[in-house]
């Protein structure tokens, strides 16, 4: 896990049972795209996953990476690459990305990793480009906490690649709980322990209380009605 999270690639001398793990490959994914190379048919191929991938490589570019060269504007009508565009989509992230030429290269260089099947399904690649606008086209890029906020109200599972200082702020954990209730596992301690926050994971998903810190899942078992 310690080599997936530092996103080199790890995926290239590990099993095949580790390589066909989804959330080793997002780790590695997530900061380094490349490791996809190494990842299997299977999960190239599988819509959501990719989805997920997509989105939380986004966040963590706006996060970790150069923000400054993913919001980066301009023209890249002179940049087709039919490389990968064997049905003409790439017209299509032209269109819904005109003007912002970091979010539309990000993007165009993680479609490539995707299976030819996924490459040829037009929902996907118009789902996959709104995900880059949702990022690319906020209006206040510069504001960290309205990036975190605009991320965790379309993904709450977003919130484990946050800054750690978003995941110990009561707003931004509620706003990811009430998307997903799973993102509660990574909610700091102190949030895990917050009666309102884990009140809201687990009415969006009962199973999200064992993420709760050991107190509450006391609590809940002797006064259900005090914290659920």
């Amino acid at each position: 896990w310690w080599h997936a999270e530092r996103g080199n690639d790890v995926l290239q001398f590990a099993s095949q049972d580790l390589q066909g793990d989804t959330e080793l490959v997002l780790q590695a994914a997530v900061r380094n795209i490349t490791v996809l190379t190494f990842a299997p048919v299977k999960l190239l191929g599988n819509k959501e996953f990719m989805l997920r991938v997509a989105r939380s490589c986004f966040f963590y570019k706006v996060f970790h990476g150069d923000r400054h060269e993913f919001f980066s504007r301009g023209r890249f009508s002179d940049r087709y690459d039919p490389a990968w565009n064997h049905r003409g989509f790439e017209h299509l992230l032209m269109e819904q990305l005109q003007g912002f030429q970091g979010a539309f290269d990000l993007l165009r260089h993680f479609l490539q990793y995707a299976s030819r099947d996924l490459q040829d399904d037009r929902d996907f690649i118009q789902r996959a480009a709104d995900i880059a606008k949702h990022f690319a086209t906020t209006d206040s890029w510069h504001d960290e906490l309205d990036l975190v906020l605009k991320a965790v109200r379309l993904d709450g599972l977003l919130l484990e690649f946050a800054p750690q200082k978003w995941q110990n702020h009561q707003g931004v954990v509620l706003e990811a709980v009430r998307q997903n209730g799973f993102a509660l596992q990574f909610a700091s301690e102190d949030l895990k322990a917050d009666k309102l926050i884990v009140h809201h994971a687990y009415q969006q998903n009962r199973d999200s209380l064992e993420f709760a810190s050991a107190e509450l899942r006391r609590t809940s078992k002797r006064q259900p009605c005090e914290i659920l």
